[in-house]
């Protein structure tokens, strides 16, 4: 055990050394590779923009300012994938990856998706 300035010494270190808060400059949202060409009217440089002003919001913790421009951009045929900081514009939204029911992960296919082919078909 130490004593209360050792403790506060060692806070201040281990403190330092956690990531800092969200900072909308640095979260850069790239144009997703496998995305088709795009269908929406609005300019990348506009998409762009309201992407940064979406995660200013965020970072302010104005959540209901943040759904309203993604809601926008979704009716333009723009989709947003926070997890991998991707953006689409070709109207295709990003395929649920899967769902987590109780302890169980359940892959889940989208609409879009193309099917499976089977190995009959192949023969």
């Amino acid at each position: 055990t130490g004593t209360k300035r050792e403790l506060k010494k060692l806070h201040k270190v281990r403190n330092k050394n956690k990531r800092p808060k969200s900072d909308p400059k640095g979260d850069v949202y790239t144009y997703c590779l496998i995305a088709g060409p795009p269908t929406t009217s609005l300019k990348e440089e506009t998409i762009l923009f309201k992407i940064a002003k979406r995660r200013q919001a965020q970072c302010k913790r104005d959540f209901s300012l943040a759904d309203t421009i993604r809601d926008d951009l979704k009716k333009e045929g723009v989709y947003l994938e926070d997890g991998n900081r991707e953006w689409r514009a070709d109207g295709i939204p990003f395929a649920q990856r899967g769902v987590i029911s109780g302890s169980k992960f359940k892959l889940t296919r989208s609409k879009y998706s193309l099917p499976f082919q089977s190995s009959q078909e192949e023969e």
